[in-house]
C-alpha cells in the first residue's frame, strides 16, 4: 500500500506542476498573439514587442511550436488555409498529396522528391531538391491564377465571426526584397520553408525591363528571414549580368 500511496502522490504533484505550466504558456501565448498583432509584423527582429514577449516565454522554456502557433494565431495560419484548399480541391488532404506526388511526376521533379503533406510540415520522407523548388516555382508562375496569388502583397480577408474587420494578410518576403537593391530586376512571387529542417529555404521568381524571367532557389541561410539576403545577392550579383534564364 506505501509503494501504491507514494506513486499517487507523486502522480498529483506532476499534474498540479503540468497545470501549473500549462496555465503559464497559455499566459504567454496571449501575450505573444497581443503583441504581434499589435506590432503588425510576426518576425521579431522588425517587432519589438514580440521580441521581448518571445523572449519571457522562452524563460520559462516555452516549446518554440507553441510560440510559432501564438504568432500565427494573430495573423491567420497559413497551414489551415492550404488543409482548408487541398480538402476543397481534391475532397480530403491525403487525396491532395496524392495529386502532388503526380504533379511532381509530370514536371520532371528528381526521383528522389515526394510530398506527405499540403502545408511543408518536417517528415522525413518529405523532400525535393532546390532544383525542384525551383521546377515547382516555374510551373506556378505559368499558371494566371498561381502567378496572381504568389505576387500579392497583401490581401484583405472577408469578416468572419472570430476576425468580424477582416485581416490584412501580408507577403513579407515580397514587402521586404522590394526595397533591396537587386539589380533592376522586380520579384514578382516568393515562398518560404520556415520549419528549422528546410534550413530556411526558399524560392522566388523575377522579371527584368525587358520581361526575362529568373528564378532564385536557395537553402541553409544564417536565420529565418536571411534568405532575403541570399535572393538579394543572387539578383544583384548574378541575374542582373546574365541575359535571362527560364
Amino acid at each position: 500500500m506505501s509503494g501504491h500511496s507514494k506513486w499517487a502522490t507523486t502522480k498529483h504533484k506532476k499534474a498540479a506542476i503540468d497545470a501549473k505550466r500549462s496555465a503559464l504558456f497559455s499566459k504567454h501565448s496571449r501575450n505573444i498573439t497581443v503583441a504581434a498583432r499589435t506590432g503588425g509584423d510576426p518576425n521579431p527582429d522588425n517587432n519589438a514587442s514580440l521580441a521581448a514577449a518571445v523572449a519571457r516565454a522562452r524563460m520559462v522554456s516555452m516549446p518554440n511550436a507553441k510560440i510559432k502557433a501564438a504568432i500565427d494565431k494573430a495573423f491567420g495560419s497559413g497551414a489551415d488555409a492550404a488543409v482548408g484548399l487541398a480538402v476543397y480541391v481534391a475532397g480530403s488532404h491525403e487525396s491532395f498529396v496524392e495529386q502532388m506526388n503526380e504533379k511532381a511526376k509530370e514536371l520532371g521533379l528528381s526521383d528522389g522528391a515526394h510530398f506527405t503533406n499540403c502545408v511543408g510540415l518536417y517528415n522525413e520522407a518529405h523532400k525535393c531538391t532546390v532544383y525542384d523548388m525551383a521546377l515547382i516555382m516555374k510551373a506556378a508562375m505559368d499558371d494566371p491564377l498561381c502567378r496572381e496569388v504568389l505576387n500579392a502583397r497583401t490581401y484583405e480577408t472577408a469578416p468572419t465571426e472570430y476576425h468580424p474587420q477582416g485581416q490584412v494578410l501580408s507577403n513579407w518576403f515580397l514587402r521586404r526584397i522590394e526595397d533591396r537593391d537587386n539589380g533592376g530586376i522586380q520579384v514578382i512571387g516568393a515562398k518560404t520553408g520556415y520549419v528549422v529542417q528546410s534550413g530556411s529555404c526558399a524560392v522566388s521568381s523575377g522579371e527584368d525591363g525587358d520581361g526575362r524571367c529568373y528564378i532564385v532557389a536557395t537553402g541553409d541561410a544564417a536565420g529565418s528571414w536571411n534568405c532575403i539576403y541570399d535572393h538579394t545577392l543572387l539578383y544583384h550579383d548574378y541575374c542582373a549580368k546574365t541575359d535571362g534564364a527560364v
